[in-house]
């Protein structure tokens, strides 16, 4: 029996490739969206809806790894998100 040789450095550089590939077609849907009017930028990675739907208003954040996140705004000091629901004592 032959042990099969794994090359990790082809492996990383096949998943880098998808990555990249990956931001750079997030990029152009973001574009497409702010050229159709859909969404528009704010600055500083910033985006807002602006179609007339269900998230019209909302803002996203673009980070460093060019993914696009709500803001949510929502407490996450202890790592998660914490939510809090209002009830009668």
């Amino acid at each position: 029996m032959t042990a099969s040789v794994l090359d990790v450095n082809d492996r990383f550089d096949a998943t880098r490739a998808n990555q990249i590939a990956e931001i750079l077609r997030n990029q152009e849907s973001l574009n497409d969206a702010i050229a159709a009017g859909t969404m528009r930028s704010l600055g500083n990675d910033r985006y807002q809806v602006t179609d007339g739907g269900y998230d019209n208003g909302e803002i996203f954040l673009r980070n460093a790894m060019g993914d696009v996140m709500p803001q949510h705004g929502l407490d996450v000091v202890e790592g998660n998100v914490a939510l809090y629901s209002r009830y009668e004592e």
